[in-house]
């Protein structure tokens, strides 16, 4: 199952001045089961986002307890469509940052 996530391009923050293209996601805990984070990518070339559902596949990964994973979005080029495989037990900690780039 993948159960995709979309990060919209912050164009400006409250300053006027920063736009992010990449989420970057801190990992606090592993004591869980699923909860992988999913990425589409191409059959292919698992390194290239998937353009069409037909060449298309997940690649998961799972972190480790301090595991900083940093990924683009938004309008980047490489961008995936991401999300998070269902967690069935225990409880998966994490914080959602962006890398921000002035404009």
């Amino acid at each position: 199952m993948f159960g995709k996530i979309i990060n919209e391009k912050s164009v400006t923050d409250a300053f006027g001045d920063r736009y992010s293209l990449y989420t970057c996601l801190i990992f606090f805990s592993d004591q869980f089961t699923g909860g992988e984070t999913q990425f589409l990518v191409d059959k292919s070339d698992s390194t290239r986002p998937a353009r069409r559902p037909d060449n298309a596949q997940i690649k998961g990964i799972r972190t480790a307890v301090g595991v900083v994973l940093c990924f683009p979005h938004g309008t980047h080029p490489l961008h995936c469509l991401h999300g998070s495989q269902i967690i069935s037990e225990g409880v998966k900690y994490i914080i959602r940052s962006d890398l921000l780039f002035s404009l």
